[in-house]
């Protein structure tokens, strides 16, 4: 049935008399928004919601009725509280706000659609988009199209789709998008040209800004930072060596499939493999390449390879009881022989039966060891908010479902936590369920009312979530998304102050990732402080002697009275930003070009390259072909090619071996090698190499 008239006194006093009034800078943005296509960029709980209400008003009053507006969110729980809010500002009748589902048939979906007595239609983006695909009905009467959590128009993510659909069937309609995260520079382009919205057109907010600020609360941040306990080292050691000998493995290998292929192992991470295991994947379905045989082997390598650096990762950021029981189910599988050849292979390796004995021998014998570092802190923590505030609503993040679980389980056995683990949709096992999105709104509601004063969740509650009472966020983990860091924080401090506390542990790529994230955030470019952390000599990691681990910077707020050893200062900006060199490890305190991690001066990449490495690394790794190889092809890139040593921690004894191994490093490469035995002497012979190229340099060191 189609309804084609409208109630003419539609638009009279539908506002709420209830409702706020608007505050200025939504205005201002709104006033832009009517004019063309916007995306708006504004810090969580300070109204992004109310705009599109506003808007979406607007061009209803516009058009009589006569169009449609369409309110497109990622998760149900998110679309209900946008159509409660609405309500709570709007008053549109019973068929004013309409959701539509993919539980709903699609005949009864393109009546309500098409029915104009239905104003809004809110919708996950993946429903709209299945329905334009079938044309089930289209957007030729649709006056505004808003996507909200719109960081997410990447790639074939359904608003992309949707937002093509638009602009061809009604290129007039109008488009407003709304983000608390919008990412670097190249992906805000990215939504902006996917959601056909010029790139001008940025309508930004700060918590600082002089129209936002009387809006904000007070967040305070704490972050703790744990050590890797013993036999957490032992493990990570063993798993580093596995990796650092498959991926020796790999790259030889792939040479005779891949001339042209990396021969660098840092360029080996965890992305790389998964991204080599689409395209070799990709080339073995087409067939390309001619020996399927090489290209089966090369894939199985990387997914073992992505394996070790999935089980460092959960080891270092989750603990030995889910790294435990990762392996066990891979064991499982091998038991059953519906393993993959990776995991078999790994299991076969002899490194990894001693990790593995390890491990079994911890869980049986002192199973309280299983536990990770940060757990112990998490529990502390929480009974101290819990004591000092008892009325405290508590959110923690985790990554893995498996950590969500383990802590749910152990927050409560303390009294007067009342932990409810809130995780997506899809069901593992019988011991691991998920949430209906029916349960999770009800969740979510539990813990508003008190019922529930903790929840602990993965990233499905992450975005937009309006969780007022929330007071406290814990990340258990960290990643170096800025995306989700702002997302998470956003959780709390929309009503009333609040508190983030980070949990990280020290000496790890999550150390990294935490001070990345707090880099970005305070836009730290002048000074930075590092403090000396000195190499693990029990293995080697080809990537050990640039492992950027900064656990107490000073841009990491510090607890306990941690002071660095060392402290120096560099003043990056005094020097013009070049690359010159990778592999400079971030204790060294010199200015990184971000992403690359080389070192910045104002000299002619052709004219000079330096690399630094620690004294581990060149007197006990094996010079094989393929190293030899690799500072080959780095010293052909530039007239002059410098390897600095860090000599700091070895005896007089190992000085004179390792001399004598400099020596017939240099008769075979040509490469001069220079040892250093301070911070000091570091920099100091970084300028008197780039004296040479630079006057302004050469000035400083002679004080002219």
């Amino acid at each position: 049935m189609i309804i084609t008239t409208v109630n003419q006194n539609l638009f009279l006093n539908i506002w709420q008399p209830s409702a706020p009034k608007p505050r200025k800078y939504q205005l201002n943005i709104f006033a832009h928004a009517k004019k063309e296509n916007l995306l708006v960029v504004i810090p969580t709980g300070l109204g992004k919601t109310y705009i599109a209400t506003l808007l979406g008003v607007h061009f209803l009053k516009k058009f009589e009725g006569s169009k449609n507006i369409i309110f497109l969110a990622p998760t149900r729980p998110l679309i209900s509280q946008h159509i409660q809010s609405h309500k709570n500002h709007v008053n549109l009748g019973e068929l004013g706000f309409m959701e539509l589902t993919g539980k709903i048939k699609p005949e009864k979906r393109k009546e309500i659609f098409e029915n104009p007595e239905t104003q809004f239609l809110f919708m996950t983006p993946q429903t709209l988009r299945n329905d334009l695909q079938k044309e089930l009905y289209n957007l030729h009467n649709t006056a505004l199209i808003i996507f909200d959590e719109a960081h997410r128009a990447t790639g074939e993510y359904a608003y992309v789709p949707i937002a093509e659909f638009y602009h061809k069937q009604n290129p007039e309609g109008r488009i407003l998008a709304l983000t608390a995260s919008p990412g670097k520079k190249e992906h805000r382009e990215m939504i902006l040209n996917n959601l056909h919205i010029p790139l001008k057109n940025i309508e930004r907010r700060e918590k600082q800004d002089s129209d936002v600020k009387d809006y904000t609360h007070k967040i305070d941040e704490i972050i703790i930072g744990v050590d890797l306990t013993q036999e957490m080292k032992e493990i990570r050691d063993g798993l580093l060596e596995i990796k650092e000998k498959t991926i020796a493995q790999y790259i030889e290998f792939n040479l005779n499939y891949d001339p042209e292929a990396p021969t660098d192992p840092q360029k080996y991470h965890r992305g790389y493999c998964a991204k080599q295991v689409r395209r070799l994947t990709s080339a073995l379905t087409k067939n390309q390449g001619g020996n399927t045989r090489t290209l089966r082997i090369l894939i199985s390598m990387n997914a073992r390879l992505f394996k070790i650096h999935h089980l460092i990762a959960t080891l270092e950021v989750q603990g030995l009881d889910i790294t435990f029981k990762a392996a066990e189910k891979m064991k499982k599988k091998i038991d059953k022989g519906v393993a993959s050849k990776a995991d078999v292979f790994l299991f076969r390796d002899f490194t990894f039966q001693k990790i593995w004995n390890y491990m079994c021998e911890i869980h049986t014998n002192t199973p309280e060891k299983m536990t990770h570092p940060k757990m112990t802190r998490l529990i502390s923590v929480i009974s101290s908010q819990l004591e000092d505030a008892p009325e405290s609503r508590i959110l923690i993040f985790a990554d893995l479902r498996d950590t969500v679980t383990r802590i749910t389980r152990e927050l409560n056995k303390i009294p007067n936590c009342r932990a409810k683990k809130f995780v997506g949709q899809a069901t593992k096992n019988a011991a691991d369920k998920g949430l209906s999105q029916k349960a999770q709104i009800q969740l979510l509601r539990e813990f508003s009312a008190g019922t529930y004063n903790i929840l602990v969740a993965t990233c499905v509650a992450q975005e937009g979530l309006d969780i007022s009472e929330c007071n406290v966020v814990i990340f258990y983990d960290n990643s170096a998304s800025e995306i989700k860091s702002i997302q998470r924080s956003g959780r709390t401090g929309r009503s009333k102050d609040g508190k983030i506390i980070r949990l990280y542990t020290k000496n790890t790529q999550e150390a990294m990732n935490l001070y990345i994230t707090q880099r970005r955030k305070k836009g730290a470019k002048p000074h930075f402080h590092l403090p000396n952390v000195k190499p693990s000599k029990s293995l080697l990691d080809y990537s050990n002697h640039n492992k950027i681990s900064p656990p107490n910077d000073s841009i990491i707020p510090k607890l306990e009275g941690e002071k660095p050893e060392i402290s120096v200062q560099i003043n990056p900006q005094i020097y013009d930003a070049y690359n010159l060199g990778a592999a400079v490890p971030v204790e060294f305190a010199v200015n990184k070009k971000q992403g690359n991690f080389d070192l910045s001066f104002p000299v002619p990449i052709t004219q000079v390259g330096i690399a630094v490495m620690n004294s581990t690394m060149v007197s006990l790794v094996k010079f094989d072909t393929l190293f030899l190889r690799n500072l080959d092809r780095k010293k052909d890139t530039v007239k002059t090619f410098i390897i600095l040593l860090d000599a700091r921690d070895i005896s007089e004894n190992d000085r004179i071996l390792l001399t004598k191994r400099i020596e017939s490093i240099k008769k075979i490469t040509g490469i001069g090698i220079i040892l250093f035995s301070s911070i000091e002497k570091f920099h100091l012979m970084i300028r008197t190499i780039l004296a040479k190229y630079n006057k302004s340099i050469q000035n400083e060191l002679i004080g002219g």
